[in-house]
């Protein structure tokens, strides 16, 4: 019976010196450990925003639902094009995000000029939104699987 106890605080002991530890180092997996002060890791997309962005939001619906975990790109003067089943995406993307489980999504853009976003769900077909200059909800967007690409390229 000593053995066990001894096995049990030494385990406690463990315990108390390495919890604290990763807590303040960020690794706080599914914020099982969020009330003991340690800082949270930053979801992309939803940061703090800086001076040079600016916040653009919006919700994606897929035929009529809710489109889960859409991908959103952002970038200055992006060319889509689509060709072979594939969205090719020509210039640079600075940007990414996700839609949430509601279809919602939140991104920083950069304010160094218009910027392209362009939010695609493989085997929907994608919305490209061109020329974003401010902050702002862009409310409801719709697409469907009818027109559905299912490969994305990304050229520099």
């Amino acid at each position: 019976m000593r053995k066990i106890w001894r096995k049990l605080l030494f385990i406690a002991g463990v315990l108390m010196l390495i919890l604290p530890a990763t807590v303040f180092a960020g690794f706080n997996i599914g914020g099982i450990l969020g009330g003991l002060g340690g800082a949270k890791p930053t979801i992309p997309g939803k940061g703090s925003i800086s001076s040079g962005t600016y916040l653009v939001k919006g919700t994606v619906f897929g035929d009529g639902a809710p489109l889960q975990r859409a991908s959103v790109y952002v970038g200055r003067a992006l060319k889509v094009e689509i060709a072979n089943n594939t969205v090719i995406i020509n210039g640079e993307c600075h940007g990414e995000t996700a839609t949430d489980d509601n279809g919602k999504f939140e991104c920083g853009i950069e304010t160094n000029g218009p910027q392209d976003m362009v939010i695609w769900k493989q085997g929907y077909a994608p919305i490209v939104k061109k020329g974003l200059v401010a902050a702002g909800d862009l409310g409801r967007m719709n697409t469907s699987t009818e027109g559905g690409v299912y490969n994305i390229q990304f050229n520099k």
